[in-house]
C-alpha cells in the first residue's frame, strides 16, 4: 500500500510541477497562514538555546551533511565573499559566533531576546550566587534577582552544573543552600567572561558580520531571500511552528541557489515526546508522514537525513535550493482543527500530529525562467 501511495505522488507531481497562471493567482490570494511558533505556550525559562548549543552540538543533531556543508562553505569563503549562515531559533548563537570567527557572516534569529540574560551576568555579585552540595560537588542553585536563563549561562561560564529543580530537591532532600568560600572569585569570573563575550558580539555586530534579530520567523525570514548559503534550525521555528509547511516555504526562499537548510524534526524513535510527526491526508485516501510526502513530492529539493548524539537519533529535513525552481508553494492546506499541543517533561510545548490536506490545483513549484 505504501509503495502504491508513493507511486501515485510521483505521477501526480509530474503534472503539478509547472502549475498554471490561474493556479498561481489563486495561491497568492487565498493562502491561509498561522503565525505561531516558539512564542506560543513555551515557557521562556525552559529554553536550552542560551547555554549549550555550539557548532559541535549542531554537527551531531543535524548530521554529517550539515557538518560537511559547514566546512566546505567556510573553506571556499574569502574576505570579499563571506558565506552566510542563518541560525533559526538561535538563542545566543554560539554557532553563529564560531562561524564568523572562521570567516563567515552569521544571522541569528530568535523569537525572544536571550542576550538580556548575559547583560544581567555582567553585574552579578557573590551574594547573588548560591550553591548546594550534591555527591560532594557544588551545584549552582537559584540566585536572587537572576532568572533561570541567566543562571544556565553562568553555569556554562563557571563550568558548574546547574539544576533548575534545586529548590524543590533542596526542600525535600538536601536541606539549605550553601555558600562557597570562593564565591567572590566565582562572581568575578562570571562578570569578566560575560562582559568579554558581550563585547566580542557587539564588535562583530558593528562590523556587520553578526546580525541578530528578535521576532517571529514568519516575519524575519523574508528579509533574507536568496541570501543564505547554510541554514540551521535546532529546536527552532520549524519544530515549534503550527504551520510547518509555511516555514518550509520561507526557508526555501531564503536560500541562495545551491544553498542547503537543515531543519531538526524530532527524535527518530516513536516516543511520547519524540517530535511532531505531522501527517498529510492523501487525495486517494489514507495518510502519509510529512517528511515522506515532501521527499516524494520534490526529491530534488527535500531529503530526510539523520543526526545523532548521546541522547538519541534524530530525523532532519534537508532542503536544497534547486536553481531551476524559483519558489516552493506546497500543495498542502493546514487542517486547523487538528492542531494539538504536547508538553514534554522538560516544560516545552509543541504542536504534534498536525494534519495537512493535499490539494491538487492551488499550489505549485514555480520553475525559474
Amino acid at each position: 500500500m505504501r509503495q502504491l501511495q508513493v507511486l501515485f505522488y510521483v505521477l501526480l507531481t509530474a503534472n503539478l510541477a509547472l502549475g498554471s497562471t490561474s493556479g498561481r493567482l489563486t495561491a497568492a490570494t487565498c493562502q491561509s497562514r498561522i503565525i505561531a511558533n516558539s512564542s506560543v505556550r513555551v515557557p521562556i525559562s525552559r529554553y536550552g538555546q542560551p547555554y549549550a548549543r555550539a557548532k559541535n552540538g549542531y554537527f551531531g543533531m543535524l548530521g554529517e551533511g550539515f557538518a560537511e556543508d559547514h566546512e566546505r562553505l567556510l573553506d571556499a569563503g574569502t574576505a570579499f565573499s563571506r558565506p552566510v549562515l542563518l541560525d533559526l531559533g538561535a538563542g545566543l548563537s554560539l554557532t553563529g559566533l564560531e562561524w564568523v570567527s572562521r570567516g563567515g557572516q552569521a544571522v541569528a534569529l530568535s523569537a525572544h531576546d536571550f542576550w538580556d540574560s548575559m547583560d544581567k551576568l555582567t553585574l552579578v555579585t557573590a551574594d547573588e550566587l548560591k550553591f548546594y552540595m550534591h555527591d560532594r560537588k557544588y551545584m549552582l542553585d537559584q540566585a536572587r534577582d537572576i532568572n533561570i536563563t541567566a543562571l544556565k549561562s553562568a553555569s556554562i561560564i563557571l563550568g558548574i552544573p546547574f539544576d533548575e529543580y534545586a529548590p524543590w530537591k533542596r526542600k525535600r532532600v538536601m536541606g539549605f543552600s550553601v555558600w562557597r568560600p570562593d564565591a567572590e572569585l566565582m562572581a568575578d569570573r562570571v562578570r569578566e567572561l560575560s562582559t568579554s563575550f558581550l563585547g566580542k558580539r557587539k564588535h562583530l555586530e558593528d562590523l556587520g558580520l553578526f546580525v541578530r534579530a528578535t521576532g517571529m520567523a514568519e516575519n524575519l525570514l523574508r528579509d533574507w531571500e536568496r541570501k543564505v548559503h547554510l541554514l540551521a534550525d535546532v529546536y527552532g521555528a520549524f519544530f515549534y511552528s503550527v504551520d510547518r509547511r509555511y516555514i518550509i516555504e520561507l526557508v526555501y526562499n531564503a536560500l541562495a541557489p545551491g544553498g542547503n537548510a537543515y531543519l531538526f524534526y524530532g527524535l527518530k524513535r516513536e516516543a511520547k515526546y519524540g517530535g511532531p510527526y505531522d501527517r498529510v491526508h492523501l487525495l486517494g485516501g489514507g495518510d502519509m508522514d510529512l517528511l515522506d510526502f515532501l521527499t516524494t513530492y520534490a526529491p530534488n529539493i527535500f531529503k530526510e537525513v539523520e543526526g545523532s548524539d548521546s541522547y538519541g537519533t534524530y530525523r532532519v529535513l534537508r532542503i536544497h535550493r534547486d536553481p531551476a525552481v524559483a519558489a516552493v508553494d506546497l500543495p498542502l492546506a493546514l487542517d486547523k482543527k487538528s492542531i494539538q499541543w504536547v508538553s514534554s517533561m522538560d516544560g516545552y510545548s509543541f504542536p504534534q500530529l498536525v494534519r495537512y490536506q493535499h490539494v491538487q490545483s492551488d499550489r505549485f513549484l514555480e520553475m525559474a525562467n
